[in-house]
């Protein structure tokens, strides 16, 4: 009825054109944004979230078209063919500001190390300015890594954003992983708040040379307004450069 094609998605989710008859198909097609895939193949409005700072298992999000395996004790997602399937994370957000997220992975090759990651409405899946290349030492066990992203001037080795910061409001808000490489494994992720340093007056977690020199300035004039320590605090995040 809506012009899709036999045997292919519509462009409404979760609807599904079998034998010409849409039917709901979550499975295949997933769900609106906020809405949760049912067993019978309907979305409904999803009221789990998780929290920031709390460690949420890959499994426990909304799966599209991942793959659910296990190695020793650790449960993990993937896709087993490039480019397909994804993973949302809603996030219910009390206090304002700049987060970053963390992910618990495990890459087997440089062929093998990447997904795309959304933040709500974004345009990620497909688009290699949202490519998170998890660039990991170890081949054969999981790691802790910083989500960065590609961003448009980026290379698969030197991520323009590392980490990215993403700058989120008051409510909820979902975080999309899109299969972009097969057979990298996801465990877990973490979304934390940026606790900004005193020097960091723009509030987007690094500090520049202008900051640096206001903080100085302020040293200079009162000691016990900026101390010592943390003033070295402040020239070392200088040091650490800004994305």
């Amino acid at each position: 009825p809506d012009g899709t094609p036999y045997s292919q998605c519509s462009s409404t989710k979760p609807l599904y054109c079998s034998s010409g008859t849409l039917t709901s198909n979550c499975q295949a097609c997933g769900c609106p944004s906020g809405q949760a895939c049912q067993s019978g193949g309907a979305c409904q409005p999803s009221s789990q979230y998780f929290l920031p700072g709390q460690t949420v298992q890959a499994e426990s999000g909304t799966l599209t078209g991942m793959q659910v395996n296990t190695s020793g004790i650790d449960t993990y997602i993937y896709t087993s063919t490039a480019n397909q399937g994804s993973a949302s994370f809603t996030f219910n957000i009390t206090n304002p500001g700049q987060y970053r997220m963390e992910a618990r992975a495990l890459t087997a090759s440089i062929g093998q190390n990447s997904f795309y990651v959304g933040l709500d409405s974004e345009a990620a899946n497909g688009n290699n300015s949202y490519a998170y290349d998890a660039m990991l030492a170890s081949l054969s066990a999981f790691e802790w890594d910083n989500v960065s992203l590609r961003g448009p001037n980026g290379l698969p080795e030197l991520d323009e954003y590392d980490p990215i910061n993403w700058t989120l409001t008051e409510g909820l808000h979902t975080f999309t992983f899109y299969g972009r490489e097969a057979n990298t494994w996801l465990d877990q992720i973490i979304l934390r708040r940026i606790q900004c340093h005193k020097s960091d007056l723009d509030g987007d977690g690094c500090v520049d040379s202008t900051e640096l020199s206001a903080f100085i300035d302020r040293w200079k004039m009162d000691n016990v307004d900026v101390t010592i320590r943390e003033l070295i605090e402040a020239i070392g995040l200088w040091k650490r450069g800004c994305p």
